[in-house]
C-alpha cells in the first residue's frame, strides 16, 4: 500500500472512483480534491467511514488554476478527472508535465481526439493517459472494441445505455449521475457514426429504434414526443 492517488471532483462519479482507487489500488493515501471544500470533506468522511483504513483526505483545488494542480500532481502517483471534460485537455498537459499518469471520464469525442495528439509527448515523459472511460461514450466503447478485435471478421456491435430509474421522480424521470452539461452535449449537434466502415456524421436524435426488453412494458416513442 505505498501508491498515492487524486481525484479531481468530489461529485459522485468523483466520490465512487476514489472509493475503489482507496479498497483496489494498493493506495496509502487517496485525495480527493473540489472547488468547494465543503463538498470534499463531506464525500472524504463518508468515504472514510466505509473504509476500514480512513485514507482518504479532502483537498480544496481549483481545477482551471494550472500552477495549483501540477502542484498537487506532483505529489501522486495517478489522479482521476471527474470534473466537466472541457478540462481535460489542459489537465493532460498538466499531468505530462508533471509526469503523473491520468484518467478521466470523457463524454466528448471531439476532446478525446485533442488529447490523444498528446500521445507522443505523454509516452516520452512515461506517461500514461486513458481518456473517454466514464459510460457513453467511454468504458463500454472501450469494451466492445476490445470484444471486435477478438473477432476475425466482426459484421455489427450494438451498444446500449440507459438512464431510466427504476422508481422515476417527475419532471424529467430521468437518472443524472453526472453533469446535466454532458447529457445535452450527447444529445444535441452531430454524432460520429460508423457505417460501412467509414466514419460518417448525423444529426443526434435523427432515429428511433424499438426495443423488446423481456419483462418491461414497450411504450412507443417518436420524434414527435421528443
Amino acid at each position: 500500500m505505498n501508491k498515492r492517488y487524486a481525484v479531481l471532483g468530489a461529485g459522485r462519479q468523483g466520490e465512487a472512483a476514489a472509493y475503489d482507487l482507496a479498497l483496489f489500488g494498493s493506495a496509502s493515501e487517496v485525495l480527493i480534491a473540489d472547488n468547494n471544500l465543503a463538498v470534499a470533506i463531506e464525500a472524504a468522511d463518508r468515504l472514510n467511514r466505509l473504509l476500514p483504513q480512513g485514507i482518504v483526505r479532502p483537498v480544496k483545488l481549483d481545477a482551471t488554476n494550472p500552477v495549483a494542480v501540477f502542484i498537487l500532481l506532483q505529489h501522486v502517483d495517478g489522479f482521476v478527472s471527474a470534473i466537466h471534460y472541457n478540462l481535460n485537455p489542459a489537465l493532460t498537459k498538466i499531468a505530462i508535465a508533471a509526469k503523473c499518469h491520468m484518467v478521466d471520464l470523457g463524454g466528448n469525442t471531439s476532446i478525446v481526439w485533442r488529447q490523444h495528439e498528446l500521445h507522443d509527448a505523454a509516452d516520452m515523459a512515461g506517461v500514461r493517459i486513458v481518456p473517454d472511460c466514464g459510460m457513453a461514450p467511454g468504458f463500454n466503447v472501450t469494451l466492445a472494441v476490445a470484444a471486435l478485435e477478438k473477432m476475425e471478421h466482426p459484421r455489427s456491435v450494438k451498444i446500449y445505455c440507459g438512464g431510466l430509474p427504476e422508481n422515476p421522480q417527475p419532471p424529467l424521470d430521468y437518472h443524472f449521475p453526472f453533469s446535466v452539461a454532458g447529457l445535452v452535449n450527447e444529445c444535441s449537434g452531430l454524432a460520429d457514426v460508423i457505417q460501412g466502415g467509414n466514419i460518417t456524421q448525423q444529426s443526434c436524435l435523427t432515429s428511433v429504434e424499438k426495443l423488446t426488453i423481456p419483462g418491461v412494458k414497450y411504450i412507443g416513442i417518436t420524434m414527435d414526443d421528443i
